[in-house]
């Protein structure tokens, strides 16, 4: 009986291990500073995409921001089939206010699970010359349509005008999923350490 205690909870905290070690943090967009300062006016929702290559829950949004004094509204939007610009609202920040410059990581008010493929990080702002960090040497794609700001995000964003050559410091912190498989797999492993020990008991 001690044995199998024993074995009991080892398999207990190998499988606690796996899943922490599987479960990790990940950045996904521009998380190191681009250099620059933007611009940006009052009551646009503005973005850039940001493509996931695993399947992971969504946890903040991140930005790294040049000066403060105002209300942001954070959205994370899917891409349209059919044109690749910003569709349906998937999680959103819900309004908040700015008190501090440099990295800022808000918490999505939900956590979905985000599966691998292109999302829109889009952000509107209460007050003109609203300053974060980015880039013009890079040509991503931007997004955007004018709204009133709010403290709620449009569920569907509606037709988006688009320009090149500007990347904002925006970026999504998540967590990997991990693959069923590999339960499965620690799963079998342990039942054949289970068997082998009451063979060696019997």
């Amino acid at each position: 009986m001690k044995t199998y205690r024993i074995l009991g909870a080892l398999v207990l905290s190998g499988f606690l291990s796996l899943a922490t070690s599987q479960a990790a943090f990940n950045l996904y967009g521009n998380s190191n500073d681009l250099g620059g300062s933007s611009s940006i006016s009052a009551h646009f929702l503005l973005g850039s995409m940001v493509t996931l290559d695993q399947t992971v829950d969504l946890l903040d949004a991140g930005v790294i921001f040049r000066n403060a004094g105002y209300n942001a509204n954070i959205g994370l939007y899917s891409a349209d089939f059919s044109n690749g610009l910003p569709d349906q609202l998937l999680a959103t920040t819900g309004s908040f206010f700015v008190t501090s410059t440099g990295t800022v990581e808000t918490p999505f008010t939900t956590s979905p699970t985000l599966l691998p493929g292109d999302y829109w990080f889009m952000a509107e702002y209460d007050r003109d010359s609203v300053s974060v960090g980015f880039s013009q040497t890079v040509t991503n794609l931007v997004a955007y349509r004018s709204l009133t700001f709010a403290t709620s995000l449009p569920s569907a964003f509606g037709p988006a005008s688009t320009y090149t050559g500007q990347a904002f410091n925006y970026y999504l912190v998540t967590q990997s999923v991990p693959e069923p498989s590999t339960y499965a797999l620690f799963g079998l492993g342990a039942l054949a350490l289970v068997i082998a020990a009451r063979r060696k008991i019997s």
